[in-house]
C-alpha cells in the first residue's frame, strides 16, 4: 500500500506551523521591530522616549491635552508625562497650575543644556555607528548606477548641510547673547 502525501480532512501535516519557514542558511528571516523601536530609529531618539510619548498621549484626558497644547513650551514633555500618571480628574488642574507657575530657576537652563548636549552626542554616535555599519558594503555602493550614486551623494550632502546650518544658527545666537552680556 502506497503512502499518500495528501492530507485527509481533520489531519495536519507534520513540520512547521502555519506561516513559519524553516531556519537555515539559505533564508534570512525578516525581523520585525516594535512600533517604539521603529519610530525611535526614524526620529533619531531612544525607544524609551517614544514609549513615554505614547504613554503621555494615551493617558492624558482630552482637557489636559488641550491645556498642555495651549501652554506652548511652559509644560515640558517630562511634566506632561507626570501629569498623565495622575488620576484623570486631577490632570487638567495640574496642567493649569503649571501654565501659571513661575519660570524655572537658572539651574534648569544648565540641566537643559546638559540634556541637549547628551541628546546631540547620542544622535552623532548613532549616525557614526550607522555609517560604520555600512563600510562592509562599500563595494555595493561603488557599483551603483549614476542616478543611485547621485541620490547617495544628495543624502550625504543633506546631512552635512543640516549640521552646518545648525552650527551657524547656534553660533549666531551665541554671538547675540555675548553682545547682550556686554551691554
Amino acid at each position: 500500500m502506497a503512502e499518500r502525501n495528501a492530507e485527509l480532512p481533520g489531519q495536519k501535516r507534520q513540520g512547521q506551523r502555519n506561516g513559519q519557514t524553516a531556519k537555515n542558511a539559505n533564508f534570512s528571516l525578516l525581523e520585525t521591530k516594535s512600533f517604539a523601536q521603529d519610530t525611535a530609529d526614524k526620529l533619531g531618539v531612544s525607544k524609551r522616549t517614544v514609549e513615554q510619548l505614547v504613554q503621555t498621549a494615551r493617558d492624558l484626558t482630552p482637557e489636559a491635552k488641550k491645556t498642555i497644547r495651549d501652554a506652548g513650551d511652559k509644560i515640558s514633555k517630562g511634566a506632561a508625562l507626570k501629569i498623565s500618571r495622575l488620576p484623570p480628574d486631577q490632570q487638567e488642574e495640574a496642567a493649569a497650575v503649571l501654565t501659571i507657575a513661575p519660570p524655572a530657576p537658572k539651574r534648569q537652563g544648565m540641566m537643559d543644556s546638559e540634556s541637549a548636549l547628551s541628546e546631540f552626542k547620542a544622535l552623532c554616535a548613532r549616525y557614526v555607528s550607522g555609517i560604520e555599519a555600512l563600510h562592509h558594503r562599500a563595494d555595493i555602493f561603488a557599483g551603483m548606477t549614476i542616478s543611485q550614486f547621485d541620490a547617495l551623494g544628495d543624502s550625504a550632502y543633506s546631512v552635512t548641510t543640516a549640521i552646518k546650518e545648525f552650527f551657524e544658527k547656534v553660533h549666531e545666537i551665541r554671538h547675540e547673547m555675548e553682545k547682550e552680556n556686554e551691554s
